[in-house]
């Protein structure tokens, strides 16, 4: 039987919720799950839930954990940074150690697998690395919502009630901007939108497993330029899914087509 535990791990004085899942045997290793961020994490716990339990299935023990200001953590998302995050991603590692023999790997998704890739740059005992389809550029991720917003505001009103000038003004005067219904700090935008995967080292030298979740089969060329970058790595491997998006979905998008990949 898979046991699931609900437990706290410390990071620089902060509690992080954390929920542990070990298979019924002895766990021939553990993977660490790098969640998404802001909105798109409510989405993404089921599908990381069924994901942990399918790793049980095949002998590997799991731990998800939620970010500092995030979910069910202590802390507030004012004083998050993306390197707040990148040490809350450490602290599950070293945890995840102590608990587990064997390799320790991550599974990241969206923002949480930018973090992770980036983590694993500089955390020599990450064996695997697994991405689903992780943020390349930080600054398109963000503005990304505000796409969306307009799009909202064009269904509803026939016209955008903010631009990017607009909301680059708004946080000038307020300090923060309400993205994907958070509150997110000028600090921390602009960590985010300095984030170009594409420009950093990569020094990784493990299994690494890139999979682009979209409607279409073949991996796009910034994915394939992205992969390519590894050539450290004992093995590479890029797919594509084809689903929808589960991330910025309403309902219960079947995400078996990916965890049993």
């Amino acid at each position: 039987m898979v046991a699931e535990q609900t437990l706290q791990l410390e990071c620089g004085g902060v509690r992080l919720y954390a929920v542990l899942y070990t298979p019924s045997g002895a766990a021939r290793g553990i993977v660490v799950c790098c969640h998404p961020l802001f909105e798109e994490q409510k989405a993404a716990c089921r599908p990381l839930v069924e994901g942990a339990r399918e790793f049980n299935r095949n002998g590997l023990a799991c731990l998800r954990f939620d970010y500092a200001g995030c979910g069910d953590s202590d802390g507030e998302l004012d004083a998050a940074t993306v390197a707040t995050w990148q040490a809350n991603i450490r602290a599950a590692i070293e945890f995840a150690r102590e608990q587990v023999s064997g390799p320790v790997g991550l599974l990241g998704v969206r923002l949480g697998g930018t973090l992770a890739a980036m983590a694993c740059e500089e955390i020599a005992e990450v064996e695997y690395l697994i991405l689903w389809e992780p943020v390349l550029d930080g600054r398109a991720y963000l503005l990304s919502d505000l796409r969306k917003k307009m799009i909202r505001d064009m269904m509803v009103s026939g016209k955008s009630a903010e631009t990017r000038q607009s909301r680059e003004d708004l946080m000038a005067q307020q300090g923060r901007l309400d993205f994907d219904g958070f509150p997110v700090t000028n600090r921390l935008y602009q960590d985010i939108a300095a984030i170009d995967l594409n420009l950093t080292q990569k020094k990784f030298k493990g299994d690494l497993l890139i999979t682009q979740i979209s409607p279409t089969e073949q991996p796009t060329a910034g994915l394939r330029s992205f992969a390519d970058a590894y050539t450290n790595v004992r093995n590479r491997q890029l797919l594509a899914v084809k689903m929808p998006p589960f991330w910025n979905q309403v309902g219960i998008v079947d995400t078996a087509a990916l965890i049993h990949q």
